[in-house]
């Protein structure tokens, strides 16, 4: 069951979002206009989250960073909370490539992030909460 709540009902410390191993992304398909959603490791503080999408086999980007940077409404779900944020494709993609890396080696070890997601083809992303229309989100309710 989901429950919406309004701003003066909840207040979320969002470092707290970030102790999670993993978080989704849901977006809007570009083309069939679909609810999407992926599992993504984050890194980040704050309202700000990184993220890395990996190219396809055929090395177009994956669809789901298309469908994000695509420009529809994109949220991002930690356990039971859902967020809508800003999407951030950054000007320097070599320099946001090295700090997501970085941020990611932090909270997951080195050996975890050394082979999968230091490919220098992963496309770096930020997600800025949208903490002033993050109201009303969904809370899960058992």
């Amino acid at each position: 069951m989901t429950t919406t709540i309004g701003a003066s009902d909840l207040r979320i410390d969002l470092d707290v979002i970030h102790l999670a191993e993993h978080a989704r992304v849901h977006s809007v398909g570009c083309r069939t206009g679909r609810p999407h959603s992926t599992k993504v490791c984050f890194a980040g503080a704050g309202s700000t989250v990184h993220v890395l999408a990996h190219r396809r086999a055929d090395g177009q980007p994956a669809d789901w960073y298309r469908n994000v940077v695509g420009g529809g409404a994109t949220f991002l779900e930690v356990g039971d909370i859902v967020l809508p944020v800003s999407v951030v494709v950054p000007a320097d993609r070599v320099a946001a490539h090295r700090l997501v890396v970085g941020l990611f080696a932090e909270k997951y070890g080195e050996a975890t992030v050394s082979g999968w997601h230091s490919a220098p083809s992963a496309l770096p992303l930020r997600l800025d909460v949208d903490v002033v229309a993050g109201f009303p989100m969904r809370v899960s309710q058992p």
